[in-house]
């Protein structure tokens, strides 16, 4: 996907035991009192069951690094499930292979095994 753009990328996706296509977008923000620009990804996923959305919001500084901790510092990120259950992810990273920070630029990035805890 390109960093801004209104079109969304296409993608793959396997949690658990579903697996199916997504599509996402990226774009950078400026944040009131914040050090550093955010950059907010959306994946939207469809296993066939229903669609899913990841939302993960970076720092700048982190997402300029290649390997964003999903530690709740420099980014934090929820996933909302087809039935309306939030998850949030607690740790493992975000590995970018194009880390675009410029509207227009390629973003590129996977990540794996990256826990998932729900509010009680």
């Amino acid at each position: 996907m390109l960093l801004g753009d209104p079109n969304p990328g296409g993608g793959w996706f396997q949690a658990d035991d579903a697996q199916g296509a997504a599509f996402a977008r990226a774009a950078r923000h400026a944040v009131d009192g914040a050090t550093w620009p955010v950059v907010a990804v959306r994946i939207h996923g469809n296993d066939g069951a229903g669609w899913s959305e990841l939302e993960l919001d970076v720092s700048l500084d982190a997402w300029v690094a290649g390997d964003v901790p999903l530690d709740g510092q420099g980014a934090i990120g929820q996933l909302t499930t087809p039935d309306g259950r939030v998850r949030y992810l607690q740790g493992g990273a975000l590995t970018l292979t194009a880390a675009g920070v410029e509207d227009g630029d390629r973003v590129r990035g996977s990540f794996e095994a990256v826990p998932l805890w729900e509010a009680p």
